[in-house]
């Protein structure tokens, strides 16, 4: 595993993607131009992080799931479809570690087989500033959002995983990077 980068507790950060590069591995993919990309980024928490135990069809809000000890009523959910999406399931209402289950908000807009991934978002998607002129491999060109230190659900010591998505014109690019973090306190300036 990678070391993790410290993000400063109480401080706001800020999270850059610089010169984004097509890495299309059929040449009929390659593009040109990613004028028009937008980036974001979404905080999760590492230790939150399960897998579906049983399928689960569209429509459920019980899911059945490895782990389900570590979700607490109002952690935010998002699932893994089969239909290559990601779910936001909303917040969960109930935990059952008896039975392996956790409850949410938001039924599943479609199927989802045993072994999707269900995770826990810290706070919404936050969307990231471009600068430069787009230019796919520039050093000149990026993208840079603010992680502000009160973040929902970001505290000391914590372990999260940030993931930054580029998409390109009419998604003909997409990127993800994914950042690895530790929430610590640098200085004791006091709380």
């Amino acid at each position: 595993m990678a070391d993790d980068i410290t993000l400063q507790w109480k401080t706001t950060s800020l999270i850059r993607l610089v010169d984004p590069e097509d890495e299309s591995t059929v040449p009929s993919t390659l593009i040109t131009t990613v004028a028009g990309a937008t980036c974001s980024f979404k905080v999760y928490d590492v230790a939150k992080d399960e897998v579906l135990f049983g399928a689960e069809a569209g429509g459920q809000t019980v899911l059945s799931v490895t782990g389900a000890g570590s979700f607490v009523v109002g952690d935010v959910v998002e699932v893994d479809l089969d239909a290559g999406t990601v779910h936001d399931a909303g917040a969960v209402t109930a935990v059952d570690p008896a039975l392996g289950t956790i409850t949410v908000t938001t039924a599943l807009a479609s199927a989802a087989a045993a072994g999707r991934r269900v995770r826990v978002r810290l706070g919404p998607s936050v969307s990231m500033a471009q600068y430069g002129v787009a230019a796919l491999g520039s050093d000149t060109w990026g993208f840079v959002g603010t992680l502000a230190h009160n973040h929902p659900g970001l505290v000391k010591d914590l372990h999260v995983a940030v993931e930054i998505t580029l998409v390109g014109p009419a998604a003909a690019y997409q990127r993800l990077d994914v950042l690895c973090a530790t929430v610590q306190q640098v200085a004791d300036c006091g709380d």
